[in-house]
């Protein structure tokens, strides 16, 4: 009977999973008898083998019972297990070989529980393929030159809450319902290897630490997969090949020299830190469907190639970040697609970009927290679509604010603190199907405070806010803009306050705004306070206060404007205080002042399809206050106050065409010797 016991096993050992047999479980699982590499001479082996079987009553070695075998004295066998048995290894028992320690092949099995000690010098601790309805728990010690536990099971958990170290994986499975680990898991290779589908949770709020993956999913997770305690690993902390149905989630600390968390197949569920991820790469990356959100409202701190948060694939919620992520790439990045929005309310520091679109988002870019860039990156960089807006309320410090090139369904809105040495905001070939507005404050050190280039406004370009630039104030350059530029707040430039630009000087290269230019704020400016070349559909109006710099041009006017030209505010310390040298299909009107300190007040040199009319204050010195010297279809009026200062200057000078009146009404003032 004894020889037909161990024939037995050499048979079983030779049949073990058939349909996953590899060079690798060819090698290792010969420890006693025979090694076959050749699949004709392991045929005929297992052949030989099974004409030797005959049903054994017990297991072999220090397992020899029917049954409970219970093992609390030192043993120096291999305790192998038949179907129908458990094995409980107390607090006091020991198993202590070279080879595996403890064997059980294609069988159903109660139970294996360890509280004492295995140690199997050049084998496994546990090898157990079959069904094992109890499970397997582990709260003493296993010590193996393989893999610690080696389990095939398809019914039971698979717990340790005890140290397991392996030369290889701490716990390699081909399947389980939960798998837990409390306890230590020490490994040169993978720590939890999760070769085959676990139906349940998998859950460590122990300690793991592997030269491999930490936890290395394959096949599958039914449930959720949470980490709570700490992982330390050369490779990825948690990787996910397989897909996750519930949640992924790190409340612990994941210490990775690649990336912490890594979704390669679907997530159900979130995938959620609220704990601290420390990567070498990346934080998080995603590649398949996440059906949650992806939610940071713990620590991710990356080295100098990786990324905080990347989504390669489709995320259907948000993508969220409460907590801080330190990066050296970009902090969130999505090549993918994102259901939802992407969320800031926390801290970003990267060394390049701070939220960086490539693919698309069907909801919103929010900012309500602080994005920090190191670099003469941007802090919002926008390349692919986002179907809703841009928003941001808290504060940008970055080599740039915000960066459009692509598409954004709704407003690009700025209501925080964007701190730049580039533009604050800088739209460049991008379509806005919104409004493009600031009403918080934009301090641009070295560059454009707002720069739209080659780009499409449907709505309005506005500031009501603070703009303080190191170059033009808003800058528009061959753009279209469905409604209106407006200026309500304070635009500070030491040069120009509003340029719209036609670099080509061509007519059809001109920008095109259908509604109008509005001024009913500040502009200081060390040049022009506004240079508008381009086609106006609506008005020009400034109802505010213009500051030029001495020598330089309160409004000067290209391009054509098919509405008036009013100026009901106030215009100061210029060259020219109104420069009108393209079409106008309107009125010219002053109703506001004018004060000129170095030439004309008010001069026409274009065409003008309606009148020339002041009813306000010209002052102007060295020149003629009022000059027109182009086509004015029709009058001229003056019922304000005209007033060359200096002697030998004209209050109204009339040089060009004038197809109607020219006329000073009783309410009229002309001041100066030449009338």
């Amino acid at each position: 009977m004894k020889k037909q016991k161990q024939n037995k096993k050499q048979n079983q050992k030779q049949n073990q999973n058939k349909d996953n047999l590899t060079s690798e479980s060819l090698y290792t699982r010969n420890h006693k008898s025979i090694f076959i590499r050749n699949p004709l001479s392991q045929a005929v082996a297992l052949a030989c083998l099974g004409s030797l079987h005959t049903p054994a009553m017990a297991g072999t070695g220090s397992c020899a019972t029917d049954g409970l075998n219970t093992i609390s004295g030192a043993e120096t066998t291999q305790c192998e297990l038949l179907n129908g048995d458990s094995l409980n290894i107390t607090g006091t028992g020991s198993i202590i070989l070279s080879g595996t320690a403890v064997w059980a092949e294609d069988v159903t099995l109660g139970s294996i529980t360890n509280a004492g000690i295995i140690d199997a010098s050049s084998g496994y601790g546990i090898y157990a393929f079959g069904s094992i309805v109890g499970g397997i728990t582990n709260s003493g010690t296993i010590n193996a030159d393989y893999h610690g536990l080696y389990v095939y099971n398809r019914d039971g958990d698979v717990t340790n809450s005890g140290t397991i170290s392996a030369s290889y994986s701490g716990i390699y499975l081909f399947g389980a319902n939960n798998v837990t680990n409390s306890g230590t898991i020490n490994a040169n290779q993978k720590g939890l290897y999760l070769m085959g589908y676990v139906s349940g949770n998998v859950s460590n709020s122990g300690v793991i630490s592997s030269g491999g993956h930490s936890i290395y999913i394959y096949d599958g997770v039914g449930g959720s997969v949470t980490n709570s305690g700490l992982l330390i690993t050369d490779e990825k902390g948690i990787y996910a090949l397989g897909g996750v149905g519930g949640d992924i989630v790190n409340s612990g600390t994941i210490q990775s020299s690649t990336t912490g968390i890594y979704a390669l197949g679907g997530v159900g569920g979130d995938i959620v830190n609220s704990g601290n991820i420390e990567s070498s790469s990346t934080g998080i990356y995603t590649h398949g469907v996440v059906g949650g959100k992806i939610l940071n409202s713990g620590i991710i701190s990356t080295g100098t190639s990786g990324y905080g948060i990347y989504v390669q694939g489709h995320v259907a919620g948000n993508v969220e970040n409460s907590g801080s992520i330190d990066s050296y790439y970009t902090s969130i990045y999505v090549n993918g697609h994102v259901g939802g929005s992407v969320l800031n309310s926390g801290t970003v520091f990267s060394e390049r970009k701070g939220i960086y679109i490539n693919g698309f988002v069907d909801g919103d870019i929010v900012n309500s927290g602080s994005v920090s860039i190191d670099s003469s990156d941007f802090g919002i960089y926008i390349n692919g679509a986002v179907l809703g807006g841009i928003t941001s309320s808290g504060a940008i410090t970055a080599g740039g604010g915000i960066y459009v090139s692509g598409y954004v369904g709704g407003n690009v809105e700025n209501s925080g603190t964007i701190s730049s040495d580039d533009a604050g905001i800088y739209l460049g070939g991008a379509y806005v199907a919104g409004n493009v507005t600031n009403s918080g404050v934009i301090n641009s050190q070295t560059y454009r405070g707002i720069y739209v280039n080659d780009s499409t406004i449907a709505g309005n370009l506005e500031n009501s806010g603070v703009i303080n630039s190191g170059s033009t104030g808003m800058y528009i350059n061959s753009s279209i803009f469905g409604g209106s530029l407006i200026n309500s707040g304070t635009i500070n430039s030491p040069v120009n306050g509003i340029y719209i630009y036609n670099p080509d000087s061509r007519e059809s290269g001109l920008s095109i705004i259908a509604g109008d230019i509005i001024n009913s704020g500040v502009i200081n400016a060390d040049s022009r306070g506004t240079y508008i070349h381009a086609n106006i559909g609506g008005d020009f109006v400034n109802s505010g206060i213009i500051n030029p710099g001495s020598g330089y041009t309160g409004v000067y006017l290209l391009g054509n404007i098919g509405g008036s030209v009013l100026n009901s505010g106030t215009i100061n310390e210029s060259y020219f205080g109104i420069y009108v040298n393209g079409n106008v299909g309107g009125n010219v009107e002053n109703s506001g002042v004018i004060n000129n300190t170095s030439s004309t007040g008010l001069y026409v040199l274009g065409n003008v399809g309606g009148s020339v009319i002041n009813s306000g204050i010209i002052s102007s010195s060295d020149a003629k206050a009022v000059y027109v010297n182009g086509t004015v279809v029709g009058d001229v009026i003056n019922s304000g106050t005209i007033n060359p200062i200096g002697g030998g200057y004209t209050g109204l000078y009339v040089f060009g065409s004038i197809g109607g009146n020219v006329e000073n009404t009783a309410t009229g003032v002309i001041n100066g010797e030449q009338g």
